[in-house]
């Protein structure tokens, strides 16, 4: 489950804070660290600069570090023609004692947010608790596997219902849909997808939200040397 899509209030996502567009500029970084090996990946830097379909121009930066027994931490930056800069940072690592997997976000629109999550191998079951920055949580309890998870939910409130996420990749491409189910029996579903084209260096993105409205766009993008 992706627990946050409950908690949307506490984490607003990019797509509601800035356009389609500056998510497809901060994937880039994304995109182009998964490109290392991952000796490199264990302390990497990349930045460049970026032209939108509409030609909106800007840079974009990301850092990204790795120390074994120590955790992970990536830092996203994306400045605007006009000046404006969006951030993000994720911190996390793995808690042998617990077995629980830890991670804290502070988001573009400056909001914070921390998960928890466990999962078991040999049952594929699965469990992951966020908490927003107003002490508000929620937790899914399911199963998960291949790119999917499906169970319950439930909220520090005494809100309940299910889930259902799906994550398929193709070569340059990923898909993920989401679906949560109320306890009065009302749906909300959400689809994004993204597709990197190497060969000319641009990413096109897409989202439709719970309410149906689809938003999408572009990017192309230049590294620095």
């Amino acid at each position: 489950m992706s627990t946050t899509n409950r908690t949307q209030k506490a984490t607003p996502s990019l797509w509601h804070k800035t356009s389609c567009i500056a998510l497809a500029v901060a994937m880039v970084g994304a995109v182009t660290m998964a490109s290392a090996t991952d000796a490199e990946a264990r302390e990497r830097s990349r930045s460049g600069g970026y032209t939108t379909a509409k030609g909106n121009m800007g840079t974009f930066s990301k850092k990204s570090s790795h120390k074994k027994g120590e955790g992970y931490s990536k830092d996203k930056n994306v400045t605007t023609s006009k000046g404006k800069t969006y951030g993000r940072t994720t911190t996390g690592g793995y808690d042998k004692d617990t077995k629980t997997m830890g991670k804290n976000v502070t988001g573009y629109g400056g909001k914070s947010y921390e998960t928890a999550t466990s999962y078991d191998k040999d049952t594929k079951a699965y469990t992951k608790t966020a908490t927003g920055g107003n002490g508000k949580t929620v937790t899914g309890t399911g199963t998960a596997s291949n790119g999917q998870r499906s169970g319950t939910w439930a909220t520090g409130d005494g809100k309940a219902g299910s889930y259902d996420s799906q994550v398929s990749r193709s070569a340059g491409g990923v898909t993920k849909s989401h679906s949560v189910t109320t306890a009065n029996g009302k749906t909300y579903d959400s689809e994004s997808s993204y597709q990197h084209d190497k060969d000319t260096n641009t990413i096109t993105g897409s989202h439709t939200n719970y309410k149906g409205n689809t938003r999408g766009g572009s990017v192309t993008y230049e590294l620095n040397k």
